[in-house]
């Protein structure tokens, strides 16, 4: 894994992490988490198929 893959991969997770406590609280809908979850993969250049998402 190159440093840049790496460094998109930990953003990517910290942001989730942080929209995963959001959904557990009811802050936000299992539809918007799916929504958010796509714009941040695309955001960090991350296809649905990387295992690390």
């Amino acid at each position: 894994m190159t440093d840049e893959l790496f460094r998109r991969v930990a953003l990517y997770q910290a942001t989730m992490s942080l929209m995963r406590g959001m959904l557990t609280k009811g802050v936000i809908s299992e539809k918007e988490y799916a929504e958010i979850d796509t714009i941040f993969a695309e955001k960090y250049c991350l296809s649905s198929s990387t295992i690390y998402r």
